[in-house]
């Protein structure tokens, strides 16, 4: 694959990882192989899966407080 791009403001705002993973939280854009994007995509979280697993961290974040 290809690096595109890094996001930069994250090493300025972590926070934005978990307030905005849908728009300004990413870590990067990377452009797989053509040939690997299938199997690729096959293994990744659906939104909700994602969602459920920011919840959990979040609650074992907290109860550990």
């Amino acid at each position: 694959g290809r690096l595109m791009e890094v996001n930069e403001n994250i090493l300025h705002k972590p926070s934005i990882l978990q307030e905005k993973p849908s728009t300004e939280g990413y870590i990067a854009v990377v452009l797989p192989k053509f040939e690997e994007s299938k199997s690729i995509t096959e293994g990744l979280l659906t939104q909700k899966q994602y969602e459920e697993v920011v919840v959990k961290r979040i609650n074992a974040t907290t109860a550990t407080s």
